[in-house]
């Protein structure tokens, strides 16, 4: 296939030329007439940059008109002349990327030679491109926080900040209501996009000439990003020798302590959190070769220190004792000791009310009493495990002891075989004694947002051997490390440290081969490494059902990415057409090495944390089917490679001097991963039209791809237990060979003089290459499996190692002992993790791809908008923008169906009035195995997350913006959308891509029915407003006395940012169902005398699918959340959420609840010192949320769980005031 796809491209650079894109450059137009007004064919039109020298001459046509293209960005003149007439000559004019500068003459008779003035309108009229240009003037001297040059694109119409809200790679922006991932990015017209989205390379903020932002992907010559496209323009050496130098500093003594800090009731703990930041850099530029070589130099250095304070929920020092004197030898005991929490809590609530309190529950286990913890009916409610439930119920008795209420409460039906406890007894811990606090985790970083720790630099050179060729090369290079990157877990001392480095390489040669013709060939390279290693291997990851602040450090891996782009382009004038036509090829690598062999265990609460007993277990396992070993951990180390290739046809046609139509046709081709060393997987389903064809036996192509064969090892893959299951592929599906994409625009010049525009356009792109998601089939059989094994606390038979196999005490460090089967490598640390071979191979996070493949993502666009020149240098944009997303990517479930879970041998009617019945089976077969013990569509099928075309989006904005050109000392620029933006799912994965685990942003809340989850998209963001400004103070300004000195040379800029709450969804977490019959019907959910209408589900998975995401009902959909239910949960009243009928849906839609809103003031004061003809000092005072504004952040995955004790609370908060100071 490699070869294939080679000798194609190798054919289309031949015979057509690529789809580099044009928007780095810029283009001068303009019609030369006589004093009659009358066209003057073949005049010779000078167009010469100040700055280089360079000099590009062409004619014009038989219309008048002249065309330079494909200049780079910077000031320019232009001279014509033509015998009879006298010369005439532009004044400066600038030529900004993407732009075409439209310059009209009218000639004099000769008497003598004179420069004329020639204005250039800001007013569009010769494309139909939504555009967004970021000048030099704003890039200079806005405050940008941390001096990310990317932020800027927040600023652009149509453009939201989706901080905390998507975690996609992106700029941290969406626009126009198109996933963040979709976003594309150029450094000088040359790919700048990571293979699963967002800019590789940043380069210095002093190296940054202009950026321009398509917001609106409606012309040909862009491909592989369906989205917004941020193209950067770098600076190049002129025949002056320019040079200049910084100093930036920060320190957390000059800055507002963060929101929780100061909220933390304790004195102590309200300490500034560190904040340590010191940018240094210089650039130099200039000739080599006077008019010919020119060279461009940056360096910057970063060194930072920060933190992002948070509220964490911690166990008492109280409890931490008990757990020592109970279990001494535990692993809770060690890992309580070993990592306490660094800072000290504050009291939030007791053991008793934690479990039996009013606003109780909060235990994944969904206990409610002690009797519960402490009857081993309830802890082994299947029954396959009563010897480790026993010992289990004798531990909590050791913990917390028995009281005479529990004993009643166990006999009077509480228990089944009531109380195992005949008197009370003592505990460790005593019920009333604090059991949890909160705690603020500092958070360290050497990297946040935009603050990193490391080094960069970048060399351009620009070499124009004549007139009919120019070339250019600049490499970009970046290299950061962090000693800590562990978020909250920081709080005990766990550390991920991590270095990275990224580079960016762009080669473009340009050969003019007549008036007429033009071409470009480019080529390009963009890589990125990322290492991450670990403090503390021994110690798996731990997370706990209810928030509390689990162990561990974040997984060890590394992610190599190298991607080369090659292609050539061809610009044809002839007539009234601009025509060109492209390709452009990519090779797209990434290696990287995933080390889940180190496992993750899930926890109810803390009080089963303390007893040491996890309900589950995830872990990378080498399942032996390749090698003829046994099961036994391991890490994951994948080769991915594809191709891109594009193609495509433009026409820009000046149909009349005030009409200009743009056509253009674009073709793209992503072919399909395959992995190097050939372990590519897919899954084949099984008979069948749709996963599932009957809802209430669940028939189908997942459950009827195998008959049950539990305690066969190899049942999960093809043709072992039937036709369907795991089975090898060469790539990971079938491509996708219809990617045409249509575009079409106009732009109309309403009056005929440059001041009103009409314009509208549509286009179809399709976004390429998103390869972390791809890249997690990874974890499929049959050469890997991340495997989850579920006991008896969930119902399930497998073993969950936790703790050492061979007895003995516990550790996290040393070589793992054989019997642990930990496999080589950094999880083979300790004893303390391990892998039972025996365990079945349910994979917790596959990721499929089937065999039919799955078709490219595309985005329908179209806009209608007019633009209008006030006056002289400030212009008004309104426009209406619409986008519809197709085929878009997401995960789904699909090894479930609702009401799966019911009791074993029972059925009901759901709120669809849809039969369901329970897919529970206890039965042993003829080898002693139960099943299908949890009620799986398919039981030899683990957790079945397959990638589908499933999401759909629409979008609908009206924007408008104000634009007023630099002036006598003052440029102010500003935009406001109104916009709704609408999906059923905004990412591919809820908590990793999306803030959220509720079902439509993790998977659906019914595979069967997609549309329960349609509503407003997580980044719909309703309103928007900012504006900026850059404002030379005039006073004293050409004054040359001490009053000039002192008061003159000021300027005040600004950024202010405006932006309502993104929308989230209240969901229910936990283990998975509980069932608890009505009082006055005890036995309603026995499956003898089952009755639905009184049997209630206290737990997760109301419609009892098998994933715990479900909404609840609720009496309102949306709570007009204050200031104090951001800062300490929303405390609703008792019955405001509550479960749907058994086996129901609930009745709160999805993202029907609002977040906080944003807003935010960046402001700086420079001081402007000329210390001769050609030196300048320049102090800067910034401040960054000047007003100090409190921004919260969403909940996230925990708070916005029903059963976390501050449901509702905001995760964090944005930056407070922070104050910066630089030295230019």
């Amino acid at each position: 296939m490699s070869q294939l796809m080679l000798r194609v491209a190798c054919t289309l650079i031949t015979f057509a030329l690529p789809a580099l894109s044009q928007v780095q450059n810029g283009e001068f137009s303009g019609q030369i007439a006589d004093p009659s007004g009358a066209v003057v064919s073949q005049a010779r039109v000078f167009i010469h940059n100040l700055g280089t020298g360079y000099t590009l001459e062409v004619r014009t046509n038989h219309d008048g008109v002249y065309e330079g293209r494909e200049l780079i960005v910077g000031q320019y003149q232009i001279s014509v002349e033509m015998p009879g007439f006298q010369i005439a000559t532009s004044g400066a004019l600038t030529l900004s990327a993407g732009t075409v500068v439209r310059a009209d003459f009218r000639l004099q008779v000769r008497a003598k030679d004179e420069t004329v003035e020639v204005r250039d309108s800001a007013v569009n009229t010769e494309n139909a491109r939504l555009t967004h240009t970021i000048d030099p003037t704003m890039i200079a001297n806005l405050p940008l926080n941390g001096r990310n040059v990317y932020d800027l694109i927040q600023y652009a119409p149509g453009a939201t900040n989706v901080r905390g809200v998507i975690f996609e790679n992106g700029a941290n922006t969406v626009v126009n209501g198109v996933r963040e991932s979709f976003n594309g990015f150029l450094i000088n017209g040359v790919a700048n996009k990571g293979l699963s989205g967002g800019p590789v390379n940043q380069p210095i903020q002093d190296s940054v000439q202009e950026i321009q932002v398509v917001t609106l992907n409606n012309s040909a010559e862009f491909g592989s990003s369906a989205g917004a496209i941020t193209s950067l323009v770098t600076k190049s050496g002129t025949n002056a020798l320019h040079a200049s130098a910084w100093e930036y500093f920060r320190n957390d003594a000059l800055d507002a302590n963060p929101f929780f800090a100061n909220h933390d009731p304790d004195p102590a703990n309200r300490q500034h959190p560190p904040l340590r930041l010191n940018q240094f850099g210089a650039t130099i530029g200039g000739p080599i070769l006077k008019n010919k070589l020119f060279f461009f130099a940056a360096y910057q250095g970063d060194r930072v220190l920060t933190s992002n304070p948070g509220p964490e929920q911690v166990e008492s020092p109280q409890f931490v004792s008990a757990v020592m004197t109970a279990f001494p030898d535990s692993v809770a005991a060690l890992l309580y000791k070993s990592f306490p929490p660094a800072t000290q809590g504050v009291p939030v609530m007791t053991l008793r009310d934690y479990v039996t309190g009013p606003e109780g529950g909060f235990s994944g286990s969904g206990f409610t009493s002690f009797a519960a913890y402490l009857c081993p009916g309830s802890l082994d409610r299947s029954g396959f495990n009563p010897a480790a439930a026993s010992s289990q119920s004798n531990r909590f008795a050791k913990l917390f002891g028995v009281e005479r209420a529990d004993i009643d409460e166990m006999n009077n039906g509480g228990c089944s075989g009531g109380s195992p406890f005949a008197s009370p007894q003592a505990g460790a811990f005593r019920r009333d004694d604090t059991f949890l606090e909160h705690a603020i985790s500092v958070n360290k970083s050497q990297e946040d947002e935009n603050l990193s720790n490391g080094n960069e630099a970048s060399l351009r050179l620009d070499f124009n051997p004549g007139s009919k060729d120019r070339l250019f090369g600049e490499f970009n290079w970046y290299g950061a490390m962090d000693q800590y990157t562990a978020g909250s877990l920081s709080l005990r001392g766990f550390r991920t440290p991590y270095k990275a480095t990224s580079s960016n390489f762009q080669f473009s040669y340009i050969h003019t081969f007549g008036p007429r013709i033009l071409n470009e060939f480019r080529a390009g390279y963009a890589g990125s490494k990322s290492d991450f290693t670990t403090n503390t291997p021994g110690v798996p990851s731990i997370g706990i059902d209810d928030g509390t602040l689990g162990f561990g450090s974040d997984l060890p891996q590394t992610f190599h990415e190298n991607i080369y782009t090659y292609g050539d382009t061809v610009s044809i004038h002839r007539g009234e057409h601009n025509l060109s036509a492209g390709v452009e090829v990519e090779r797209n690598i990434e290696n990287s090495n995933i080390n889940l062999g180190r496992p993750s265990y899930s926890f109810f609460d803390s009080l089963f944390f303390a007893a040491d007993a996890p309900y589950s277990q995830d872990a990378g396992v080498n399942p032996g089917f390749t090698g003829n070993t046994s099961a036994h951990l391991e890490t994951n180390v994948r080769h991915w490679r594809n191709w891109e290739v594009g193609a495509y046809v433009k026409d820009d046609w000046k149909v009349r001097r005030s009409l200009m139509v743009n056509l253009g046709l674009r073709y793209d081709l992503f072919t399909r991963h395959s992995e190097l060393n050939h372990l590519t997987t897919t899954f084949v389903k099984g008979p069948g039209e749709n996963f599932i064809d009957n809802i209430t036996t669940g028939a189908g192509q997942i459950k009827d791809a195998s008959t049950p064969c539990p305690g066969n090892p190899r049942a999960p893959m093809a043709g072992a237990c039937g036709p369907g299951g795991f089975a090898p592929a060469s790539t990971l599906g079938a491509g996708d060979h219809n990617n045409f994409g249509p575009r079409i625009g106009f732009a109309w010049d309403v009056f005929g003089n440059g001041r009103t525009s009409l314009r509208g356009g549509f286009g179809l792109s399709y976004e390429g290459t998103l390869y972390q998601r791809l890249s997690e089939t990874r974890w499929n059989l049959p050469y890997y499996s991340l495997d989850r094994a579920t006991n008896y606390l969930l119902g399930d038979v497998s073993h969950v190692v936790y703790g050492p196999v061979g007895g003995g005490t516990p550790s996290f460090v040393g070589p793992a002992p054989p019997e642990q089967n930990s496999g080589s490598g950094v999880q083979a640390v300790g004893n303390i993790s391990g892998w039972d071979p025996a365990n079945p191979h349910a994979g917790g996070r596959t990721a499929i791809v089937f065999p039919e493949g799955i078709r490219d993502p595309y985005i329908e666009n179209w806009f209608l908008g007019v633009q209008h020149q006030v006056r002289p240098g400030i212009v008004a944009q309104l426009n209406y923008v619409g986008t519809a997303g197709h085929k878009l990517f997401r995960a789904q479930s699909v090894n479930r169906i609702p009401g799966a879970r019911l009791p074993e041998g029972t059925c009901l009617s759901d709120n669809f009035g849809r039969r369901l019945c329970s897919q529970v089976n206890t039965n042993e077969d003829a080898n002693g195995f139960v099943i299908n013990p949890v009620g799986r569509l398919n039981p030899n099928q683990g957790l079945l997350r397959v990638w589908q075309n499933v999401g759909s989006s629409i979008y609908h904005g009206l924007q408008l913006s104000v634009r007023k050109q630099m002036s006598h000392g003052l440029q102010i620029s500003g935009n406001y959308t109104w916009s709704h933006a609408i999906d059923a799912g905004s990412g591919w994965v809820g908590g990793e891509t999306v803030d959220g685990l509720s079902a439509g942003d993790a998977a659906s809340t019914d595979a069967t029915l997609p549309g329960l989850d349609r509503g407003n998209s997580t980044f719909d963001i309703r309103h928007r407003l900012t504006f900026n400004y850059i404002w030379e103070l005039p006073f004293c300004r050409k004054s040359h006395r001490w009053s000039g000195t002192v008061l003159g040379g000021w300027q005040w800029n600004g950024i202010w940012s405006f932006q309502s709450g993104a929308h989230w969804s209240p969901y229910r977490s936990g283990s998975g169902p509980i069932f608890q019959a009505d009082v006055d019907v005890p036995d309603a959910c026995d499956p003898g005398t089952f009755d639905p209408a009184h049997c209630m589900n206290r737990g997760s998975d109301y419609n009892l699918d098998g994933t715990s995401n479900d909404r609840p009902n609720a009496v309102a959909n949306h709570v007009n959340a204050t200031h104090a239910q951001w800062a300490d949960g929303f405390k609703l009243p008792k019955g405001f959420f509550t479960a749907p009928c058994l086996g129901c849906v609930g009745n709160l839609g999805r993202n029907t609840f609002v977040g906080p809103g944003y807003w935010a003031v960046d402001t700086s004061i420079f001081k402007n010192f000329r210390l001769s003809e050609s030196m300048r000092l320049q102090l800067r005072a910034e401040a960054f949320n000047v007003f100090n504004h409190t921004n919260f952040q969403l909940g996230g995955n925990d708070m916005n769980s029903l059963n976390d004790p501050f449901f509702g609370q905001a995760g964090g908060t944005f930056n407070p005031r922070q104050l910066q100071f630089g030295l230019k």
